[in-house]
């Protein structure tokens, strides 16, 4: 926050500095120390509380050297005081500024406003310490009452731009930590959440949650250990076309919603055994073809809840859709194990064969320029 009135006590300060002509006992002093009450010299009397009031060094008529100001006056800083350097009539230099709230700032000011280096202590226990600029926090370590920290660029006096946010407090978030680009004090633009357990989150946020593409790795030591999901987020959800990795090398590219397959989807096995159709819940569910690794039929039909029911036909239509969802699912090389890396161009048109595409078809080409990425 901005030091209250501190701008507006610039021009305060110098129009005090203009000693009276009617005190000669002032008006020949060109250096020393003077108590005034306003603009009127009281010489060594005791501080009336009624007016602001400066002790301290003056050099040409002016505050400059050590000094401390009070603010007795009626106005935005009632209340407060300033103990530290003035040069020319201002605050500059180093100082401490009180604030009648409780709260404190200690460190460089220049004419009247923070500026480099200091320290601001807050009422609420939080402590700011770095570079100000004009007033402003600008870059520092800000730690909060309750033992999180953060460590960036502000703006604004909030943290704006890239930095690194510890969770240290009691929670169930103790221990992660996100580093990347913040707006307004949020996790927004690119970055990366690091998880106490070892998980990982990397890609866009927005609000502080994963929102747009990103890649969540699971690395915790569980039954998810060694899986990854790349592609769509929606507040903190797989939401949208995305794929999902299994440590075994399987995948599954699907439409996600609130982080499950629900839609339409291809399964692809370590083995190369692929299920084309619908899901639920993360199961098989509708219509689908499963497809043995040389691309024959295995099962085609009705399944539900991950279990086949009956063979019947199943809509093109439905096949169509759940290829161009596999065709339209970001894949990189380093993102694909090795051993499923197709080696040439007969093995890439045989895998959008095995997925019941047509070659020469518009489909077929988005299922070869996907694979060959």
């Amino acid at each position: 926050m901005i030091l209250r009135g501190l701008s507006f006590l610039i021009l305060s300060l110098s129009s005090m500095c203009v000693f009276s002509q009617t005190l000669p006992s002032c008006d020949h002093i060109s250096s020393g120390r003077c108590l005034y009450k306003g603009n009127v010299y009281v010489g060594t009397s005791d501080k009336v509380k009624t007016k602001d009031f400066y002790e301290g060094e003056l050099l040409n008529r002016l505050f400059h050297g050590k000094g401390s100001y009070w603010f007795y006056e009626d106005g935005p800083n009632k209340g407060d005081k300033y103990v530290g350097e003035f040069v020319a009539g201002g605050m500059t230099g180093n100082g401490t500024y009180y604030f009648n709230s409780g709260e404190k700032y200690v460190g460089g000011f220049k004419k009247g406003v923070r500026e480099g280096l200091g320290t601001n202590y807050f009422v609420d226990g939080t402590v700011f310490e770095g570079n100000f600029v004009a007033g402003h926090k600008h870059k520092g370590t800000q730690t909060y009452s309750n033992g999180d920290k953060y460590v960036g660029s502000f703006a604004n006096n909030q943290p704006n731009g890239f930095g690194t946010f510890y969770k240290v407090a009691d929670s169930k978030n103790k221990g992660d930590r996100y580093q990347g680009n913040f707006k307004d004090g949020l996790y927004s633009g690119k970055g990366t959440y690091y998880l106490a357990n070892g998980d990982r989150y990397e890609g866009i946020f927005a609000n502080n949650l994963p929102n747009g593409h990103g890649i969540y790795y699971m690395l915790a030591n569980d039954e998810f250990k060694g899986s990854r999901y790349e592609g769509k987020f929606l507040n903190g959800e797989y939401s949208g076309v995305g794929a999902y990795y299994y440590p075994s090398g399987a995948k599954l590219v699907c439409e996600y919603l609130i982080s499950k397959c629900n839609g339409v989807g291809v399964y692809v096995s370590e083995n190369n055994i692929k299920y084309v159709g619908e899901y639920l819940n993360d199961l098989r569910h509708g219509h689908g073809v499963l497809y043995n690794a040389s691309g024959g039929v295995i099962s085609q039909g009705l399944w539900a809840e991950g279990k086949f029911i009956s063979s019947q036909a199943v809509s093109s239509i439905v096949l169509q859709k759940a290829n161009q969802v596999f065709a339209s699912a970001t894949t990189t090389k380093a993102e694909v194990p090795k051993k499923q890396l197709p080696t040439n161009s007969d093995s890439l048109t045989q895998k959008c064969k095995n997925l019941g595409l047509t070659e020469g078809a518009k489909d077929f080409e988005l299922c070869l320029r996907s694979l060959k990425k």
